[in-house]
């Protein structure tokens, strides 16, 4: 989902879709994935505003 109030163009927030009260809730596999999909935005990102 885009950032409603964006630090720079394209700033994106990424969010798993199931509600964990806490962050150490998150599952480590989750965790990972979440990661791993802002790597991949960040790097399409780059290559679109370089």
């Amino acid at each position: 989902m885009l950032d409603t109030s964006p630090i720079r163009r394209g700033h994106v927030q990424i969010t798993p879709r199931d509600h964990f009260n806490y962050f150490d809730d998150l599952p480590a596999d989750l965790a990972g994935e979440l990661v791993c999909t802002g790597q991949r935005i960040a790097r399409a990102q780059k290559k679109l505003t370089a």
